[in-house]
């Protein structure tokens, strides 16, 4: 038995791709899909020959696992298959599966890279290397699975027209930044004297003594020019070592005053005062004349400390990290 729809007949097991086809955009690509030929019979438009199904075929089933004749898959599968084809880029066959076209492809992993599907290998990013001293210029950067002639794997060069500027130099005295880590004539092993500064590495710091007489506010000015600020002593061990550093030159600011609030000794950091390991001269700090807020070192007085006036003038005793 059929149903007539649209000038042609209809197989009840075809009733449910009918009712699907409702919501296609595409009904001659579903109608391929679900095997048109078993259910049109009467449209002389179809060029296939229908067959008449025979025996269980003849029963329509609702389940998407029920068969059409020639074993053509039910309406549902026809319908998803149908949609995987409009999504697809490939060809739609005959019989209602799909092809891509073989085509070299990219995949970009979680790490950025690129991952050739053609020749399994991984693509990075390479930088060239004008000056060939092993550091590329990050400005100037390709993709590639080796790398090209004159690239390297590092974008770390701040001057790739100098092969004597890279991250393997030594910092100089000449005002670049030799070593490209952002800093100029900073302390290195053979840079310990720069712009009327010494500099000595002690533990995870640098101390610069500086030669300029200056006021606790141009002494401040004067370190962080310097990359670096009066010094912060925070232990007991390293009083000790400033202590044998400076031994035997002229009074020097360190990074300490009560400013704020009189009495109230804070380091340029923020942080509080330990009394107990503040080495005060005797009857120090006494605020003479109300006017004294800073604090220096006097290694001429046994290394011991004074409040003084922040205008009286002293050498800079700066700190800056270990590069």
């Amino acid at each position: 038995m059929s149903i007539a729809s649209g000038g042609a007949s209809i197989y009840p097991q075809c009733v449910q791709i009918v009712d699907a086809l409702s919501y296609s955009t595409n009904l001659q690509l579903v109608l391929v899909l679900a095997g048109s030929s078993a259910c049109f019979v009467d449209n002389p438009g179809v060029r296939e020959t229908a067959t008449r199904p025979t025996g269980s075929d003849t029963s329509a089933s609702s389940s998407s696992g029920s068969t059409l004749t020639g074993g053509t898959t039910s309406s549902t599968t026809a319908l998803q298959s149908t949609s995987n084809a409009t999504t697809d880029s490939g060809s739609t066959t005959g019989s209602g599966s799909t092809s891509r076209a073989s085509t070299s492809t990219s995949d970009t992993t979680s790490t950025g890279e690129s991952t050739s599907t053609t020749t399994g290998c991984t693509r990075q990013h390479w930088y060239i290397d004008d000056d060939k001293d092993g550091f590329g210029n990050p400005l100037a950067v390709t993709m590639a699975c080796e790398p090209p002639p004159g690239y390297v794997d590092n974008p770390d060069d701040c001057n790739d027209k100098d092969e004597k500027i890279n991250p393997d130099i030594a910092e100089l005295c000449d005002g670049v930044d030799n070593n490209c880590n952002n800093l100029i004539d900073e302390w290195s092993a053979i840079n310990l004297s720069c712009q009327g500064c010494s500099m000595t590495a002690l533990g995870a710091s640098v101390y610069h003594i500086c030669t300029q007489q200056s006021t606790f506010d141009e002494a401040r000015e004067i370190c962080q020019n310097r990359d670096s600020d009066l010094v912060i002593i925070e232990t007991i061990g390293e009083s000790k070592s400033i202590s044998m550093l400076v031994q035997g030159l002229q009074p020097l600011w360190l990074g300490l005053s009560d400013t704020a609030v009189e009495g109230s000794f804070v380091w340029i950091n923020g942080s509080a005062l330990v009394e107990s390991q503040a080495p005060w001269a005797p009857g120090e700090p006494n605020n003479a004349n109300n006017a004294e807020d800073c604090v220096l070192q006097n290694p001429l007085f046994a290394n011991t400390w004074n409040d003084r006036s922040c205008l009286f003038t002293a050498t800079p005793l700066c700190e800056s990290p270990l590069p």
